[in-house]
Formats: C-alpha cells, sequence, structure tokens
C-alpha cells in the first residue's frame, strides 16, 4: 500500500513538472499593464478597420463627409461600420450614394442591413450605379494605397514627409 501511495504521487509530481510551468503567485505576460486582473489585455495595435477609417476619412477629405455620416467626427462612425462587417468597397458605395442623394449613410445602411441590395438603393437614390462602382473600385485602390501608408508608418505623418506627397498624389489621381 505504502509503495502504491508513492508510486501515485511519483506520477502526480512528474506530471506537474512535466507540464512545464509553475504558478508562483506573480506572472509576467504580455498584456498592458493597465488591464484589470482576470481581464484580457487590449490589443497594443491600432485595429486596422480604425486605420482604414482614417485613411477613408482622410481620402474623401470635404463638408460632404460630415453631412453623410451625421457626425462631426466620421472617422469613428466609418470605424463602426466597418467595426461591424461593412465591406470596403461597400462602405465608398454608399458614401457615394449618400452623398448624391443628399441622404444620410445610416438611412442608407438600414436598407442595407434589411437586405436590399446596393443597385435597388441606387435606383432609389436616383443614382447611376454602373459609374457608383467604377468610382467606388478606383477609389478603393487610392484608400488602400493609403491606407498601406498609414499602416507602414503607424502613425499620421507630419506635413512636407514622403509618404504626405503620396496622400496628396493618391486625392489628386
Amino acid at each position: 500500500m505504502k509503495t502504491l501511495i508513492i508510486a501515485v504521487l511519483n506520477v502526480l509530481c512528474f506530471f506537474l513538472i512535466a507540464r512545464g510551468q509553475v504558478y508562483f503567485g506573480a506572472e509576467v505576460s504580455p498584456a498592458p499593464v493597465s488591464a484589470a486582473p482576470g481581464e484580457k489585455g487590449k490589443k497594443s495595435q491600432i485595429s486596422k478597420n480604425y486605420i482604414y477609417s482614417k485613411a477613408f476619412a482622410d481620402y474623401f477629405d470635404d463638408k460632404n463627409l460630415f453631412s453623410v455620416f451625421g457626425s462631426t467626427s466620421p472617422e469613428k462612425e466609418i470605424y463602426a461600420y466597418l467595426k461591424n462587417g461593412v465591406y470596403r468597397q461597400e462602405l465608398i458605395m454608399l458614401y457615394y450614394m449618400a452623398r448624391e442623394s443628399s441622404s444620410t449613410f445610416k438611412n442608407l445602411f438600414k436598407d442595407v442591413s434589411d437586405g436590399k441590395t446596393l443597385s435597388y438603393i441606387a435606383r432609389k437614390t436616383r443614382t447611376d450605379f454602373r459609374t457608383i462602382f467604377k468610382n467606388a473600385a478606383r477609389d478603393k485602390k487610392a484608400i488602400d494605397s493609403l491606407f498601406e501608408v498609414y499602416v507602414s508608418s503607424r502613425a499620421r505623418t507630419p506635413a512636407g514627409s514622403k509618404d504626405e506627397e503620396k496622400k496628396k498624389s493618391l486625392r489628386e489621381e
């Protein structure tokens, strides 16, 4: 009996050591220091959807952006739509439809969430679907390029830099 107990204890000790990690009451992890105990750490990187929303807002930097999204910070609205699953080209197309019909993005998005097609929404807003599709494809490429500039620099660049010149050339195309 004594031998059996010793054998079981040896096996348990082996599994504890083989586990590879022994908890001593304090841990070091890559999670941010600000995370509360028991919470998952927040991402240290900025969300790619947020960066894309900034690129979108910078590319369409005009007064229509504020009226279409009905906000003084349209990049936050754009981010919310991207986060909820709106595709990038769909976002651009709905933006054009809203801008040309003087409707709000929110109203047009309601139709999309109700299952209406983009061609239906274009007919409803009396906009040319083919032209919008072509322009949205062109602008998506430009915004994607701007997005890549933002991702590579991880922050806004100061005026006069090469990235700033690239942003200007993308807007002019």
